[in-house]
């Protein structure tokens, strides 16, 4: 089920924006989380490929009201799950960090 969550996100997104992840991390583990209550930050363990200038790191940036992947990303955090992201090529939701375009377990 979760695996079809994450297709069909995935599909939705690239569908609604027409743009391929530009950074992308994969079987990684998100190694920290950070809620300023507008975007919620993440910070992964593993080198990242690509990504746009503007980003500074394994980080990726995603705004508080997309639920359904802000839940992903706790389920993988808190079970320690290995995961793969990937990024718009934009860093519009916080400065230095990609904003999130999938996340798959």
């Amino acid at each position: 089920m979760k695996h079809k969550l994450a297709a069909a996100l995935l599909i939705g997104m690239f569908a609604s924006t027409g743009a391929q992840a530009d950074g992308v991390v994969t079987n990684v583990q998100i190694a920290g989380i950070i809620n300023d209550g507008t975007v919620v930050r993440i910070t992964t363990t593993g080198a990242k490929t690509g990504g746009p200038a503007c980003n500074t790191g394994p980080n990726f940036a995603i705004q508080v009201t997309n639920t359904t992947v802000i839940s992903m990303v706790m389920t993988a955090y808190a079970q320690g799950k290995q995961v793969n992201i990937g990024g718009s090529g934009a860093c519009t939701y916080h400065a230095g960090t990609e904003n999130i375009t999938f996340i798959q377990y």
